[in-house]
């Protein structure tokens, strides 16, 4: 089995995120040294299974129940407030390793329908284009941003611009 199939199908039958990050984490670190090398296929070999791997670590955030945070309570004696931890909380962001936006933008790398993201990192292997995560989600976001002015026209006069949506003239 080739090294990035070997990859896929680790990522596929991870179900926790720090099996997932640990991929990712190992797929960074060769990026690190290919850059060292200067040897570009591998170089975009383990870019790859980094933005795989953060798209399988966002689908998995986005099935997790969200953790509600601290919640104050009163001290017995006191009287005054005390933050106490909520017991049997899923973890936070932070006790993953995970910052608030990387989990965002691999959300959103998790959005992108399988079909269209598969689509997405040919075309920017083919391209000779760098693949990274976010030139991904920013692409998705721009086209999904597209789809929702699909309907919309734009009228100009006199210097100034105005909207016209034809489901609503």
């Amino acid at each position: 089995m080739r090294p990035l199939e070997a990859a896929r199908s680790a990522l596929a039958a991870a179900h926790r995120i720090d099996e997932v990050k640990t991929i990712h984490d190992k797929a960074v670190a060769l990026a690190a040294y290919a850059k060292q090398a200067k040897d570009a296929d591998l170089i975009n070999w383990a870019v790859e299974i980094k933005v795989r791997a953060e798209r399988r670590a966002g689908e998995l955030l986005q099935a997790m129940p969200k953790n509600s945070g601290q919640q104050t309570q009163f001290k017995p004696k006191t009287g005054g407030p005390k933050k106490v931890p909520p017991s049997r909380e899923p973890l936070t962001l932070s006790d993953l390793g995970i910052s608030k936006n990387d989990s965002s933008t691999w959300q959103k790398l998790a959005a992108i329908p399988e079909p269209e993201f598969e689509a997405a990192v040919a075309e920017k292997k083919a391209s000779g284009e760098p693949l990274n995560t976010r030139s991904l989600a920013r692409d998705r976001s721009l086209s999904a941003t597209r789809e929702r002015l699909s309907g919309v026209l734009f009228v100009g006069g006199n210097g100034f611009e105005s909207l016209v949506d034809f489901g609503f003239q």
